[in-house]
């Protein structure tokens, strides 16, 4: 006979699965209309990348952390490029490799972005009350240091050889 605990995997699948597409279908598409969630994503690794000091960002490093394909990515990064929202340059640590950065104009659409971002999880915290909302806040920082923790336990896929042996 199954047991309430025994769904509560099932419902916490569900409902992250639930959050993880309104927050990403809707709040993309209505923070940064006209762009893709992937756009806003590529975007959001280059201020975070530019906020910590890098110059930029490789293609292939931001691929791998957002678990997509660096072709992807590489058409992500044409098209914000053509918009004037992102630039390619010279890795000044390898001259072979190109960094990607956002440009001023991609700066500026992602702190325009942000603002209705902040204010809906203003209304949030409103909602629940600074006592529950911060109780949210470690619950989730909870949530990040389990997955973290698992990932950084996995051991790393052996690599291919060239003939993807």
């Amino acid at each position: 006979m199954a047991t309430e605990s025994d769904d509560l995997p099932r419902l916490l699948i569900e409902r992250f699965k639930r959050l993880n597409r309104l927050i990403h279908r809707n709040f993309a598409r209505n923070l940064f209309p006209g762009n893709s969630p992937g756009e806003l994503f590529v975007m959001g690794k280059l201020r975070r990348a530019a906020s910590g000091g890098a110059g930029g960002r490789r293609v292939s490093d931001i691929a791998q952390s957002l678990g997509v394909t660096a072709s992807s990515v590489t058409q992500i990064v044409t098209g914000l490029e053509e918009r004037g929202l992102v630039r390619r340059g010279m890795d000044p640590q390898d001259r072979r490799a190109v960094l990607v950065s956002l440009t001023e104009a991609g700066e500026e659409a992602m702190r325009n972005a942000a603002i209705p971002f902040e204010a809906k999880f203003g209304e949030l915290v409103s909602r629940l009350g600074a006592g529950r909302a911060r109780e949210l806040a470690a619950l989730l920082a909870e949530v990040d240091d389990f997955f973290t923790e698992a990932e950084e336990a996995r051991p790393d896929p052996a690599p291919e050889g060239p003939c993807g042996d």
